[in-house]
């Protein structure tokens, strides 16, 4: 399916230039570099990302940025998960974004570090399993809670969204905070994962981002930033893994014919396309959604994030059965699509979490019959325990 003549022509300016730069700082040799080395996320191609102006992709123009929507990042995500980039962008944009609203002098040093590929801040936001409460103590906040998912433990800072009191807030915290803990993990692909716990940690009012219902605003706008570019992230990673199975099938031969003739493997081939496109058009109405700031934007972010972590991880491991008994060799490239999947899939969320969340929301406006939103997914018990 061609969507791009739906594209203004800044949105092709902004796809080709992704498309180049995925070529450049990404590709299966890079992510194996990642995975045997303690990095945890490519630096270089963050810093290359700032140069290019993605960070402040969402920041309005006054604070050094583009002043774009949600659509235009996804348009670069899924060029970054066609090509393996451990990049992470998306966080880090929405974590400008946050900072950008913010009047504090001191916030506005950090988003210019932030910009320039300096500092590396990140969202832990009330999202899935995560929850931050928040209790007022004189002057100062104690905030306490826990956050699985995030995409790195070698951040320089979080924003954290916090609740209790009768108080909605986002706040910024420094890495070296005290009672801030890090556990820290690596994916299955040697991207990093980090789990964010505070206890008690007391800030005062320099640490406040944005409260009540601005920072409930703030928050739900990060949140569909992130969960829609992790979407099309996880669209690039289908679509580069269909491109080598549609060159193997066309090249492998058995019986005299390439193996794409047999009938079993182009149903089988058919059908990934079919769950690739389904995807897609999700994912670009989603992102729609966002940019016109619609009434549906937050559900349809989630459902584009659910359907995605689901089909992903579905035709990637596909692809590897499609490639027969190679296709399960590490030496093959095709099993670091299923793993990039799988990785992205533990992100801000996880997927099972936020598929609750999705059936939820569903319930609660018209039991389930809000006209327009997807049906996406089956809750299984590993759902239940979230």
């Amino acid at each position: 399916m061609d969507l791009t003549s739906l594209f203004s022509d800044d949105q092709r300016m902004i796809m080709d230039s992704a498309q180049r730069f995925a070529e450049r700082h990404g590709g299966p040799a890079r992510l194996r570099t990642l995975r045997d080395s303690d990095q945890g996320y490519d630096k270089e191609a963050l810093v290359a990302a700032a140069e290019a102006g993605w960070i402040g992709l969402l920041v309005p123009e006054d604070a050094g940025g583009a002043a774009l929507g949600p659509g235009s990042l996804c348009l670069i995500s899924e060029q970054l998960g066609r090509q393996l980039c451990a990049v992470p962008l998306a966080p880090v944009a929405a974590a400008a974004l946050a900072l950008a609203h913010s009047p504090a002098p001191a916030h506005a040093a950090r988003l210019e570090a932030l910009l320039d590929g300096k500092e590396l801040v990140l969202p832990a936001l009330r999202t899935g399993n995560a929850s931050f409460t928040a209790v007022r103590k004189a002057s100062a906040w104690l905030v306490s809670g826990r956050c699985d998912g995030l995409g790195n433990c070698q951040a320089d800072g979080f924003i954290v969204e916090a609740t209790g009191d009768g108080a909605h807030l986002l706040l910024h915290l420094p890495s070296t905070t005290p009672g801030l803990r890090l556990h820290s993990a690596r994916g299955v692909d040697g991207s990093a994962l980090a789990c964010l716990e505070l206890r008690d940690v007391e800030l005062d009012e320099s640490a406040v981002i944005a409260s009540a219902e601005a920072a409930q605003r703030l928050a739900a706008r990060m949140n569909d930033t992130i969960q829609l570019s992790i979407a099309a992230e996880m669209l690039g990673v289908m679509d580069g893994a269909s491109r080598i199975v549609l060159d193997y099938l066309g090249t492998r031969v058995q019986f005299g014919q390439p193996i794409g003739k047999f009938q079993a493997l182009r149903h089988q081939s058919v059908d990934n396309y079919v769950q690739k496109e389904t995807v897609r058009a999700l994912v670009f109405e989603a992102a729609r959604a966002a940019d016109q700031d619609a009434a549906e934007a937050t559900q349809l972010a989630v459902a584009a994030r659910v359907l995605a972590g689901e089909s992903a991880l579905t035709l990637t491991k596909s692809a590897i059965q499609l490639h027969g008994a190679i296709g399960f060799t590490d030496e093959h490239n095709i099993g670091l699509y299923l793993k990039r999947a799988m990785a992205l899939s533990a992100l801000h969320g996880p997927t099972g979490a936020l598929r609750r969340q999705y059936r939820e929301s569903l319930r609660r406006h018209a039991d389930g019959n809000w006209p327009g939103l997807p049906r996406v997914g089956t809750e299984s018990d590993a759902d239940r325990a979230f």
